[in-house]
């Protein structure tokens, strides 16, 4: 029963960082989370978040979304996306076994590249 617990804790977690940018720079933070049910294996889920910050680092800003196994050290783009005017993005991916997904910004000018915390997608 904790085990079941504590997975739907960590399913519940917006992962966010915040970063310090020089002082010429933005200061922005990017969040990423699971937005649909956990899937059956085959289906697909729906993950996204936000860029939050000045307009520079939000509007049309590029986002990977990345995926890996427990075992693995490297994670790998399985599709890219952008943000809209909000900067909030979302994307659907397939899920054919649990694993571990995170998000990307692409670095631009005034805004470093960023990487949120990790979300584990189980597959019932």
């Amino acid at each position: 029963m904790r085990t079941v617990t504590r997975t739907r804790y960590m399913l519940l977690v917006v992962a966010t960082l915040a970063l310090a940018a020089p002082a010429h720079a933005w200061t922005t933070s990017f969040t990423f989370e699971q937005q649909s049910p956990d899937p059956a294996a085959g289906e697909k889920v729906k993950v996204g978040g936000v860029v939050e910050g000045t307009s520079n680092c939000t509007n049309d800003r590029k986002v990977r979304i990345q995926r890996r196994t427990n075992d693995e050290d490297s994670w790998t783009t399985i599709t890219t996306t952008r943000t809209d005017n909000n900067g909030d993005y979302h994307e659907w991916v397939g899920a054919q076994r649990t694993k571990q997904y995170r998000a990307v910004a692409v670095a631009r000018p005034h805004c470093g590249k960023q990487e949120t915390g990790s979300i584990t997608i189980h597959v019932k």
